[in-house]
């Protein structure tokens, strides 16, 4: 199983993306050069709220994120960015995280093994200890990756708000030249009526995905305690 130093030197050789050279980037990639991971993570999430279809933040982020052995939600990151990544056809940073994932998979694999997690936890003086520790672990992980997919949401619906605002600007009412105003309210139901149902497409969405997170950390969860009880 490969360790965190020797993941790092395959995974976090990371350069800003065509496009995206911009200062707070570029100071982010030097404080990750530097070790300063807190402060670069910090700025890169700042980057993300401004700019969450930033693919080389998130790969950045991605990075720093296995550093501080959260792997789970680094791989949330570098899947984010294989999403962004094909649509732009970036394929420089799509190989890179795509092996970044493939190599997170490996380890996760090798970590999850019940033989593996039971060795490593020796201090645990019965299964039921055993069984409490890898729940609140699994379940940290599930709420990591669920923050990840909520914040993506809050983005898309605040980038939502802010189209529907600029289509309705030319609906607003307009003055009669012999008094009163006039309002196409139908035109303007009608959008209000599209960006609706998109907004609900959205939320329906990501209430899946978070159901699918939760549901994997019940698997997870129902295979360690099957592998206690079998020890």
């Amino acid at each position: 199983m490969k360790t965190a130093a020797l993941m790092a030197a395959w995974l976090c050789i990371c350069q800003v993306a065509a496009g995206t050279s911009n200062r707070e980037m570029g100071q982010a990639v030097r404080e990750y050069n530097s070790g300063l991971y807190m402060r670069a993570r910090n700025r890169l999430e700042a980057i993300l709220k401004k700019a969450p279809q930033e693919a080389s933040a998130h790969y950045l982020l991605g990075c720093i994120l296995v550093k501080q052995h959260h792997n789970d939600l680094a791989a949330a990151h570098f899947n984010y960015c294989l999403q962004i990544g094909r649509k732009e056809k970036d394929q420089e940073l799509l190989e890179k995280a795509a092996t970044a994932v493939k190599e997170l998979n490996k380890q996760s694999k090798a970590v999850v093994s019940p033989a593996h997690d039971i060795r490593q936890q020796p201090h645990l003086e019965d299964n039921s200890q055993a069984l409490e520790a890898e729940a609140l672990r699994l379940r940290g992980e599930a709420e990591a990756q669920i923050a990840v997919k909520k914040k993506i949401l809050s983005d898309k619906l605040a980038d939502l708000a802010a189209q529907e605002k600029q289509a309705l600007a030319p609906l607003a009412p307009v003055r009669r030249r012999h008094g009163g105003r006039y309002v196409d309210q139908e035109a303007i139901d009608s959008l209000k009526k599209d960006f609706s149902e998109r907004r609900r497409t959205l939320e329906a969405q990501f209430e899946k995905e978070a159901n699918d997170i939760r549901q994997a950390f019940e698997r997870r969860l129902q295979g360690y305690e099957a592998a206690l009880k079998n020890k």
